[in-house]
């Protein structure tokens, strides 16, 4: 049961699923994508897929379909997570790389920016001239 009694049908079916499976939502809307299509979406496909459902509270039928089978076989005390293919999902150490990678770019585009920066100040101190107002 949902925390809020003002949340939409689909959408507490999509929270009480992926609580089922022990998953993220974002990993649901992916293993529902897969179930449905048959193959796991790219991050282009399903980032506005997922940003309509967290933003505009819209529930694709597949997501809905997926929520509603889960739903159901933990009803029926038949719900298998290996069934479902939650072991296909990204490991948590893919994850972690991706992140290391992300923050390491990141890092180092900060690093480059406040060395350009340094360097931009020491030649205009050079010039010792007022750049920016007031000048005294």
């Amino acid at each position: 049961m949902p925390f809020d009694e003002n949340i939409g049908t689909d959408i507490a079916q999509v929270l009480d699923a992926s609580a089922l499976l022990d998953i993220t939502e974002y990993h649901f809307f992916q293993l529902a994508y897969l179930r449905w299509h048959g193959s796991f979406a790219d991050e282009q496909v399903m980032e506005p897929i997922y940003a309509a459902y967290m933003f505009r509270e819209l529930v694709p039928s597949w997501v809905r379909h997926f929520a509603r089978l889960v739903c159901r076989l933990d009803r029926m005390e038949k719900l298998d997570k290996n069934a479902l293919g939650v072991p296909q999902l990204p490991s948590t150490r893919q994850m972690v790389r991706r992140g290391t990678r992300y923050t390491v770019i990141v890092a180092s585009a900060i690093t480059a920016l406040i060395v350009i920066a340094e360097f931009t100040a020491q030649t205009l101190q050079v010039a010792e001239r007022c750049m920016f107002p007031p000048c005294y």
